[in-house]
């Protein structure tokens, strides 16, 4: 597994404290618990949205922006479960 993250702060028109961000996850490929069924890698791009002063912030996330479909893990039985689809987050956060 690797990922990385990167943010940008930027200003408009003259008022400060915008940033963005974006990160990539690779999971890496793998197999069920009985080693019978092999599990492809994956990877999936995530983006951020925010604007932040000296008592609010607010922000939106966004994971799996692509919406892929994947596997996370199989169990020996053979059931499997699907990773967490793409999502988008609102949040507002005040400071005191």
């Amino acid at each position: 597994m690797a990922s990385t993250w990167a943010t940008y702060q930027f200003s408009v028109a003259d008022i400060t404290g915008f940033k963005v961000g974006a990160g990539v996850r690779y999971v890496g490929s793998g197999t069920d618990e009985t080693g019978t069924l092999d599990l492809p890698s994956v990877t999936l791009f995530d983006a951020m949205l925010a604007y932040e002063n000296a008592k609010w912030k607010f922000a939106l996330n966004s994971n799996n922006i692509t919406d892929k479909t994947y596997i996370t893990t199989c169990g020996a039985r053979g059931d499997c479960w699907l990773g967490s689809r793409g999502s988008v987050v609102g949040s507002l956060t005040y400071k005191f």
